[in-house]
């Protein structure tokens, strides 16, 4: 019969520790890494947001002065409604020249699809128009405007003087 001696079982006793030390180690070890890469993932995401923030607010501002440029070289002024409220310049909007429409009121003058019929004719392209929200656009082909840019809030008493 074998007998297993002291220093046998002191290795394995040894052995056990070491594999039980490092089962309990690797899932805290696991545990903090996930811990760390929360923080930094987070940090980078703030770190990122003020950066779009500054960017934003750079490329407002940036928009505003070349709509107050537009204003003050003398852009033409367009007034737009729905429903009798003014509304906002948006891409692809289309512009038509008032002296072009028909005196008579009667008279239609865009088809059901919205193409301009009896003489209505968009404004020339390259025309700088703008109405009092502030908003600033060129004219397009067939009237549609584009690179609109608008005045921030704070310039917007400034940008209607302009406008007079």
């Amino acid at each position: 019969m074998n007998i297993v001696s002291r220093k046998t079982v002191t290795r394995f006793l040894l052995a056990s520790a070491i594999v039980l030390g490092c089962i309990v180690d690797s899932s805290k070890i696991l545990k903090y890494q996930a811990q760390v890469n929360e923080r930094s993932t987070a940090k980078a995401e703030k770190q990122a947001e003020q950066t779009s923030e500054e960017t934003r607010t750079a490329q407002i501002q940036t928009d505003s002065q070349l709509a107050m440029s537009r204003a003050q070289s003398g852009c033409t002024q367009i007034v737009s409604t729905r429903n009798n409220q003014p509304i906002r310049f948006f891409e692809g909007f289309r512009v038509f020249d008032p002296d072009s429409f028909p005196r008579n009121p009667k008279i239609p003058r865009f088809d059901p699809s919205g193409y301009p019929i009896n003489g209505v004719k968009p404004y020339p392209q390259g025309l700088a128009v703008c109405n009092l929200n502030g908003d600033t656009a060129l004219v397009g082909e067939q009237g549609a405007i584009y690179k609109i840019y608008r005045v921030e809030p704070s310039k917007l008493q400034e940008f209607r003087s302009y406008l007079k």
